[in-house]
């Protein structure tokens, strides 16, 4: 299942071990100015705020409730990143299980979708799964996904862009602006294999969290789905066709950024099951409009940039 607890995703999968589990969040990022910048110099750490798609029914148009999830504000220009970060076995005194390789996470595989576009391959989300060459992502401690991979073997850094204009990576490989967002498919190592490769003793804890838990699994993302007809007349953001108010991924500069190679067969993965989650990207005159809440008034600003090092340019405040 997957919850909402400040402003992170916490996926787990008692069903399957009471180690299983995982937090994710959406983090502003530095852009690059430039290609080849190393992926870590543009992290800044800073979440982006998520609310359930569920709490706004009444301001959300059908096409974008029906996928059920959470929506994010950002900017157009505005760059991102997700990081994942695996849950550590705590033992019973508190102290935490390592195995000789000196981990005690248990690990995922997570397939991410950029309107359907798979991030890691460039094909399909819904692709067949591959382990070579590897169309998912392996993780086994905490990591960070700065971009997406161009069909030519570079990484191209997360930009947010308005759809319906032609420039999100959906829209350049499909013609269409029907989906934007962020997916994530999210499945968990085998139980059998898990505990024959860390030999985990017991009994074991885990490590407690607070905040609010909200279920916000989403619902199945079916290639079939098609956006609602534009109205003549809108009244609120229900009204609007998709377009207006939600936002896809198109291509920024070309990064440094590695990912873990997979160390397990495909067959040591639970696909029976798994956890998704669709996250709207909404634009800053949309999420006012819908949750009442103010964005940040501009994406990071120059002088941020550079304290922190970045090459900074104008267009970075395009809104």
């Amino acid at each position: 299942m997957i919850e909402l607890r400040n402003d992170s995703l916490l996926v787990s999968f008692p069903e399957v071990h009471p180690l299983a589990a995982m937090t994710i969040t959406f983090e502003k990022a530095f852009r690059a100015a430039r290609t080849g910048l190393e992926a870590s110099k543009l992290s800044t750490g800073a979440k982006f705020p998520l609310k359930h798609i569920d709490d706004y029914a009444e301001k959300i148009p059908d096409a974008l409730l029906k996928r059920g999830g959470v929506i994010l504000p950002m900017h157009q220009s505005e760059a991102l990143a997700i990081r994942f970060m695996p849950h550590k076995a705590q033992a019973a005194d508190g102290s935490l299980y390592k195995n000789d390789d000196d981990k005690s996470l248990y690990p995922f595989i997570v397939a991410v979708g950029c309107g359907l576009i798979n991030a890691v391959s460039g094909g399909g989300i819904k692709d067949k799964l591959s382990a070579n060459p590897q169309n998912y992502l392996f993780i086994d401690e905490p990591a960070t996904l700065y971009g997406m991979n161009d069909r030519s073997g570079a990484t191209r850094q997360f930009i947010a862009s308005p759809l319906g204009k032609g420039i999100t990576v959906e829209e350049q490989l499909t013609g269409s602006a029907e989906y934007g967002g962020i997916q994530l498919i999210i499945s968990p190592l085998k139980k059998k294999t898990f505990e024959e490769h860390y030999a985990l003793q017991f009994p074991y804890n885990m490590p407690q969290e607070c905040g609010t838990v909200r279920s916000c699994v989403s619902k199945a993302f079916s290639l079939a789905e098609r956006a609602l007809p534009r109205h003549r007349k809108i009244k609120s953001c229900r009204d609007y066709y998709c377009e207006d108010l939600s936002m896809g991924i198109s291509h920024g500069e070309r990064i440094c950024s590695t990912f873990n190679d997979d160390i397990y067969e495909l067959a040591d993965w639970d696909r029976k099951h798994y956890s998704r989650c669709f996250t709207h990207i909404l634009n800053s005159e949309a999420w006012r409009e819908i949750t009442g809440e103010e964005p940040e008034a501009t994406a990071l600003s120059e002088e941020q940039y550079r304290r922190h090092g970045v090459s900074w340019k104008q267009e970075y405040n395009e809104k």
